[in-house]
């Protein structure tokens, strides 16, 4: 999105932590932890493990210098804001983190969860879609109102919803940061759902720039750009390949391309970082095990 500037956003909301020598503000208190339930509207699916680690070293040496946000549950609290930092506090077996406990209707939940998630830039673009999606359910708002709500661009609001209408896999792809919404905005000019499987799955093949797709898109639509560099159109797979790849994609929870030759093939499974890396091996290797 090409803004995410959100006015006063959270900075109304919360109040910093006291400084040294200073006296605690009255809104922040010091809770347990384990007493905190998980937030129900978290619009973050993803939390990558070098991001927690990273924050655990640090609140280790420093404490925990920014509050969670938190609302009364029964005897309990429910998280508003905060989920990285309330995984590590439970993490590190701490006995008690400074919290703001504030007074927050279900009906806004949602949007202060999204709040913080947008201006600390911490979701990826499906998160974000299905996070305006559902507080645009919850509010009954359009996507005009929405994006005023939260000093957002309304096409760059307009633009992320869109990606809710690829397939489930190519929204893996964007959300694991396999193609770039660049791309994503050319798949979403394509209307013939096998035209935009084929540019998928060249982008993946042949590794294609944003501009590269735009010119292997013209070549079944629009007149070729001049100067455009031509690019060699994927080869169909067979119905029985195709079902095949996405039943191992699912199970994996990654993109999986067969290759069949006229004597061998070749499985590729995609990862996109270490941590990716790990947990489809974990798999793999537990299939193994319970086969």
């Amino acid at each position: 999105m090409s803004s995410r500037r959100l006015g006063r956003g959270l900075d109304a909301l919360i109040q910093k932590p006291p400084a040294a020598g200073e006296e605690p503000s009255p809104g922040v208190v010091q809770i347990d932890p384990r007493e905190v339930l998980a937030n129900p509207c978290q619009p973050r699916k993803r939390f990558a493990l070098n991001e927690l680690e990273e924050l655990k070293a640090s609140i280790s040496k420093e404490g925990m210098l920014q509050p969670l946000v938190v609302r009364k549950r029964g005897e309990r609290y429910e998280l508003i804001a905060g989920e990285r930092r309330l995984r590590v506090a439970k993490d590190l077996g701490l006995a008690a983190v400074p919290a703001m406990v504030m007074d927050v209707p279900d009906d806004r939940l949602l949007e202060i969860a999204l709040i913080e998630n947008i201006h600390r830039e911490d979701l990826n673009p499906i998160e974000l879609a299905e996070a305006f999606r559902d507080l645009m359910r919850l509010k009954g708002w359009t996507q005009e109102a929405l994006a005023g709500h939260l000093s957002l661009s309304r096409p760059g609001v307009t633009n992320t919803i869109r990606l809710l209408d690829l397939p489930q896999d190519i929204q893996t792809a964007i959300a694991r940061g396999q193609i770039t919404m660049g791309h994503a905005k050319v798949l979403l000019s394509v209307a013939d759902p096998k035209e935009q499987r084929l540019l998928f799955e060249k982008i993946a093949e042949e590794r294609l720039s944003v501009r590269d797709l735009e010119a292997a898109r013209s070549e079944v639509g629009p007149p070729e750009p001049s100067g455009a560099r031509p690019v060699r159109k994927a080869a169909r797979k067979s119905p029985n390949i195709a079902s095949l790849e996405e039943e191992l994609s699912g199970a994996l929870g990654t993109r999986v391309t067969i290759r069949q030759g006229k004597v061998k093939g070749v499985v590729g499974i995609e990862f996109y970082t270490p941590d990716d890396f790990e947990r489809i091996r974990k798999a793999i290797l537990a299939a193994r095990v319970t086969s």
